[in-house]
């Protein structure tokens, strides 16, 4: 009688996954790159009750089946069986997605870059921290390399996503996070202050400064660096962000 009651349990747990598998869910992505405010970003979206995901999960998507290892990966989170949207972020050219992914899936994109100087040294800093630094050039080219990644998913999808230049999350919280209530077509706004989930600040999970942390955005406290910042522009030809970032948001929705 036990054995029997404990496969009928084991029966109905594997439906109840395969339901929860194969239940149409809409995708969120964040196209970023490492250090641009992307995991405040995504806590912020995943504090909503209607996103489910507040991390990177790591995923390469080549196909639907990839689709069903983010639900898999989620399927445990608090909110999943209400959440209308899935969330994850990509932040490296080689977590592809595909063409013939965004094809079938019709996800919202959500293009974010912060500019190089700040980016590098926070990357720096991360690297140093977890005694992966190397060199200076190497986070550079990561950098160059990762934004013509972006530049060039901006291109492909034009009109088919929502740029978020990090300063403004951070100086002009409320109308980005307006703008990208509507462009979600959230019933619940999102607001500035956040949840702080379990594996909040670790390892593999974005940021782990006690920043984020703190459940809501901070104030840009700027600090002298011993020239570092001046060496890092050295890098950057003097209009590069700038060109950039103006190609990104033609190609961009626009709610203001």
């Amino acid at each position: 009688m036990k054995d029997a009651k404990s496969r009928l349990h084991l029966i109905q747990e594997i439906f109840e996954q395969y339901n929860a598998l194969h239940q149409p869910r809409d995708i969120i992505f964040i196209i970023s790159h490492m250090r641009s405010r992307s995991t405040l970003l995504s806590h912020i979206l995943g504090s909503n009750k209607n996103i489910c995901g507040h991390s990177e999960q790591h995923i390469r998507y080549r196909g639907m089946l990839d689709i069903y290892d983010l639900k898999l990966r989620l399927m445990n989170e608090e909110n999943y069986e209400q959440a209308k949207y899935l969330l994850d972020k990509i932040l490296h050219n080689h977590r592809l997605l595909r063409a013939r992914v965004i094809r079938k899936t019709r996800p919202k994109l959500i293009l974010m870059t912060r500019q190089p100087v700040d980016s590098v040294k926070s990357i720096k800093k991360m690297l140093i921290r977890e005694n992966r630094y190397n060199n200076l050039e190497d986070i550079i080219n990561y950098y160059k390399a990762r934004i013509d990644g972006i530049l060039g998913i901006s291109k492909r999808n034009s009109g088919k996503y929502i740029f978020i230049e990090s300063n403004d999350l951070i100086k002009e919280t409320t109308s980005t996070l307006l703008s990208l209530q509507k462009f979600l077509h959230l019933r619940t706004p999102l607001e500035a202050e956040y949840k702080v989930f379990d594996d909040t600040g670790e390892a593999g999970r974005g940021d782990q400064s006690e920043n984020i942390k703190a459940g809501k955005i901070l104030e840009i406290i700027a600090n002298t660096d011993g020239g570092e910042s001046s060496r890092i522009r050295e890098y950057f030809d003097d209009d590069y962000y700038r060109n950039i970032t103006e190609i990104i948001r033609n190609h961009s929705v626009n709610y203001e």
